[in-house]
């Protein structure tokens, strides 16, 4: 694939751009994208980040301690309370190291000006586990297949959460400093289930009765390569079954996915983790406030959706195409967290236009609903 021969085929008139925004930056512009440099949008200002990690401590349903280390995220010299982005890794096998825990995008949203929280979410073994399983009614036999993450980063999430809450109302360096009223979630493939499950996705953790662990704090959720029915919980309609696990998200949400998306560890034709699966949350989700931005490249492997364009070489993705799909992923995901959080119109503009399309050549789109 050749991506500069397909980039910047389209455009729009000046005239239609200074009309709409109505800035004169946009009349200063030549024919193209406006205020937009490469038709791609960029937040007003860029920070220098600062670094450092704590530990998120609570008692879970089986009155067990369970901790969560994270990695904390200062965009330097933003005054005033911040906004929050917190971050779920992928992975069912869980993490112990939060700086390396989507690292890349806590990073890209703290020089976005965003306070920046990523978690390392350990997974729950042993007498843990079974705590949990006899709190949560699972019976012994089903234990051993019961996947404690499902229940573990939601309320991993909402823990943290309530640490943030504390921070800002105790005495202390963070006095005053969190905006708790304006906190975003986001993800990246397991991380993205349980993202969408405090956005209020119900699952079927165990039996057919839909849990619900929706936290009601969060304003909006990025979702990148998220699940589909059949996986991890998740549940599509059926013969006299008209409901989905998505019917109970209401709040703005970006689900971000692509061709190459495909997670299979079974033979494909047995797969349930490929683009088609992963689009369906986008599709099940009701109106208003929900977007979908997809990659049309089978050189968009699963993990560059986590922004670990490190792997690119080990992949055989080109570096040129690698640092495109990574400006249009981080792009989308700024233009969403300005319009949501922060009430930019020109992230709003850019987000409803075809901005992303002309940048990419029609290889990468943004749909909304």
């Amino acid at each position: 694939m050749k991506l500069n021969n397909l980039i910047n085929k389209q455009h729009l008139t000046l005239a239609l751009a200074a009309t709409i925004l109505g800035s004169a930056a946009a009349m200063a512009q030549p024919i193209g994208c406006g205020p937009y440099p490469g038709c791609l949008y960029a937040p007003p200002a860029s920070y220098a980040v600062d670094r450092t990690t704590s530990i998120v401590t609570y008692n879970d349903v089986a009155g067990l301690q369970r901790n969560v280390a994270v990695t904390i995220r200062r965009p330097i010299g933003r005054s005033g309370p911040l906004p929050v982005v917190i971050w779920v890794h992928g992975g069912g096998e869980g993490h112990s190291n939060p700086v390396t825990s989507m690292g890349e995008w806590s990073t890209a949203t703290a020089q976005a000006g965003y306070l920046s929280i990523a978690g390392a979410h350990e997974r729950r073994e042993g007498s843990s586990l079974n705590g949990l399983c006899q709190a949560l009614g699972v019976s012994a036999n089903d234990c051993s297949q019961f996947q404690p993450l499902n229940w573990d980063r939601p309320k991993d999430i909402s823990a943290i959460i309530d640490q943030l809450v504390t921070m800002n109302a105790q005495a202390g360096p963070w006095n005053g400093k969190i905006d708790v009223n304006r906190i975003v979630v986001g993800g990246h493939s397991a991380g993205s289930a349980a993202v969408l499950t405090v956005a209020g996705a119900r699952r079927l953790l165990v039996g057919n009765v839909p849990w619900n662990l929706t936290d009601p704090r969060p304003i909006a959720f990025l979702g990148f390569s998220p699940q589909g029915p059949g996986n991890l919980g998740f549940f599509e309609t059926d013969f006299q079954q008209p409901h989905t696990s998505w019917d109970g998200i209401a709040r703005p949400v970006l689900i971000v996915t692509g061709d190459g998306d495909a997670n299979c560890v079974q033979p494909r034709d047995m797969c349930v983790e490929t683009p088609m699966m992963r689009r369906i949350a986008f599709e099940r989700l009701a109106p208003r406030d929900k977007y979908l931005m997809y990659i049309k490249s089978v050189e968009t492997f699963h993990n560059l959706f986590a922004l670990k364009t490190s792997e690119c070489q080990e992949k055989n993705v080109s570096q040129t195409d690698c640092a495109a799909f990574a400006s249009w992923l981080q792009s989308s995901a700024l233009a969403f967290l300005d319009t949501y959080v922060e009430g930019r119109f020109a992230a709003r503009f850019w987000l409803q236009s075809p901005f992303l399309k002309m940048a990419s050549g029609a290889i990468a789109g943004i749909e909304g609903k």
